[in-house]
């Protein structure tokens, strides 16, 4: 199985196996456009923090944003236009340390700056795949609810500015337009939570104090005051930057009232809590109190195609910790945004008898951590996913909250969610396909079929010996199967293409390897238009003038559908590629297909295992 990395999304990998397509669709980044401007080609994320002792800096460049972190905690995040800098009072110089309570940690990707904030109150610093995030834990109550910084923009500014004596209070994502259009840093949503994996939102003020900016996050105190109850508590509240407005959309909706039926309900959450590395799902009673969360989790999948055919597909969740005797069940939302949980997506399902996508799985069947959980969708499930648009799947409680009956005691799980570091534990859709005709993706999928392929004499290895040396087989242009047989062995088919050297490679990097394919110089290039083809390469329209004007030959032919019931045999073929070079002058050199004719008359009864090395077709067409 072949990745094709031209087919790469910010989101996706897309790989080839003979006629079946196989895409691994993340909810989170897990690529990034490489290059100074951030405009290359897509490449594997790693933010790993590298250090350099002169300067005193932790920096990582390989993700959409670039940033370096000071020894003593300030936090700088930029783009290729504009930069945010943010620092904290550090008088006693305390020095950042990899963090080892994380996985970014442990990977390197994170940083701890113990007693920041004092005993117990520590600032941790995360280079994740798609944002810079600053955490401040506390593990003990703290006597304040505000924590003060000052914030330096380059070339980034607000839409509307705080102004002297006049606070700007900020409790959504905020957005800083840098000198680029486009390229804009965000803030995303701040929350805050706790141990008990209860969530709340947190604010931001900005003032100007004697000309300099400062930002101050605010933690409701009544929700500090509810978590430092019991002994083990802590508190975490959260702050990211990053290059691109969404956070990903996956996440909980949590809903918590007094009344089951009103819980289970209700239009809308009480909080959402999204963007997270873990994100707990529970149903339980609590002091008087039903708590239900809603798992969401949205894909774009439109990397699959339009025409596609879904044969099947595994949604893959991996759990962190667990209790209870819970069960979970795969259903479909109808979330608003793929790229934001939003607390109005509580009710953006079925409530009642929702169709569900595959078996459900309960606490005691999960697999361990650091395995996945597989959900195998069955046809229902595999009817929800859009092959050319999102596809947004969910996972509710199944024994509780599905079935309608209100929790006597608890039961949870936490799941990974996109932010986690790296990708080996993301949510992820593992999707398996055919093809759909009329797509350039069935042109190619075509040339790997064994059973649509061999009707097709432009691919392959060779017209190989059983092709030729039979004369019976002279004028069919289906050829055998030994073409196909012998193309799909990948390592030979770029030295041995029987039309040309780069056939393979043109599919693979169709811009560039236009002109590379020996019949892009005689079928395709006589299309002239290009950029149509691109866009719409449906047999008819997308190759153009030539199937338009020969449209009684081609009518009925798909891609990967054999010329053979259409053109009876190669020596036809010619003739009417050169009827149509005298109908429409200029689309060929007539003396080329001239070329073209006798070269495969003349070979046409020759051995020819091994010759098409020595044989330059390039200079043929």
């Amino acid at each position: 199985m072949i990745e094709i990395a031209q087919r790469r999304t910010l989101t996706s990998k897309i790989f080839q196996d003979g006629n079946l397509f196989h895409g691994n669709f993340h909810i989170g980044h897990i690529h990034y456009p490489s290059g100074l401007s951030k405009d290359g080609s897509l490449s594997d994320i790693d933010t790993t923090l590298q250090y350099n002792s002169t300067s005193k800096l932790f920096s990582t460049t390989k993700a959409s944003y670039d940033a370096e972190v000071g020894l003593f905690g300030d936090v700088r995040f930029h783009n290729v236009s504009g930069s945010l800098a943010v620092t904290i009072p550090n008088l006693s110089k305390i020095e950042g340390v990899p963090y080892s309570g994380s996985a970014f940690g442990l990977l390197g990707k994170g940083l701890i700056w113990k007693d920041l904030l004092g005993t117990g109150m520590h600032q941790i610093v995360e280079a994740r795949n798609g944002s810079l995030t600053r955490i401040f834990r506390f593990e003990q109550k703290p006597s304040f609810n505000e924590i003060d910084m000052t914030v330096d923009l380059t070339n980034a500014t607000f839409a509307t500015k705080p102004k002297a004596g006049k606070d700007l209070i900020v409790s959504d994502q905020l957005v800083f337009p840098t000198s680029t259009a486009g390229k804009n840093i965000y803030l995303r949503k701040p929350h805050v939570w706790n141990h008990r994996g209860e969530v709340v939102d947190v604010s931001f003020k900005f003032y100007l104090a004697s000309g300099v900016l400062h930002v101050v996050k605010i933690i409701p105190q009544a929700f500090i005051d509810l978590t430092f109850t019991e002994l083990g508590a802590w508190l975490e509240t959260d702050d990211s930057n990053s290059y691109y407005a969404d956070a990903g959309g996956d996440g909980s909706a949590s809903k918590w009232h007094s009344d089951w039926s009103t819980a289970r309900g209700a239009n809308t959450a009480a909080a959402v809590a999204a963007g997270g590395s873990t994100q707990i799902q529970r149903v339980w009673v609590n002091a008087g109190e039903y708590n239900i969360d809603r798992m969401f989790f949205p894909f774009d999948t439109s990397g699959i195609g339009a025409g596609a055919t879904v044969t099947a597909a595994t949604f893959k969740l991996m759990r962190w910790l667990s209790s209870g005797t819970r069960t979970y069940a795969i259903i479909q939302t109808t979330q608003a945004s793929i790229t934001a949980l939003v607390v109005g997506d509580y009710d953006n399902l079925t409530l009642n008898s929702p169709p569900e996508g595959a078996t459900r799985k309960a606490i005691v069947d999960l697999a361990a951590d650091g395995t996945y959980n597989d959900f195998a969708l069955n046809a229902t499930g595999l009817g929800w996913i859009i092959v050319d648009g999102s596809t947004k799947l969910g996972v509710r409680e199944g024994s509780k909250d599905v079935d309608n009956s209100a929790p006597t005691d608890d039961g949870y799980v936490y799941w990974y969610c996109s932010n986690q570091t790296g990708t080996d534990k993301d949510p992820r859709l593992d999707v398996t396909w055919t093809a759909g005709g009329g797509t350039l993706e069935a042109l190619v999928s075509s040339m790997w079929t064994v059973s649509n392929v061999v009707n097709i004499s432009s691919v392959g290895k060779g017209f190989s010996k059983s092709s030729f040396s039979n004369s019976n087989n002279e004028n069919d242009p289906s050829i055998s199967r030994n073409i196909i047989l012998s193309s799909n062995e990948l390592s030979n088919q770029i030295d041995n293409l029987s039309i040309g050297k780069n056939c393979i490679t043109f599919f693979n990097n169709l811009s560039n390897q236009i002109n590379d394919i020996s019949i892009g110089k005689g079928l395709i290039e006589f299309a002239k238009n290009i950029s149509e083809f691109l866009l719409n390469p449906t047999v008819g329209k997308g190759q153009s003038i030539l199937f338009n004007a020969v449209s009684d030959v081609y009518s009925s032919m798909s891609v990967g559908k054999s010329f053979s019931s259409h053109i009876k045999s190669i020596e036809n073929l010619i003739l009417v590629l050169q009827t149509e070079a005298g109908v429409i002058p200029g689309i060929f050199d007539i003396s080329l297909i001239t070329q073209y004719r006798d070269f495969l008359v003349s070979t046409q009864k020759k051995d020819l295992v091994g010759t098409f090395r020595s044989v330059d077709w390039t200079t043929r067409i």
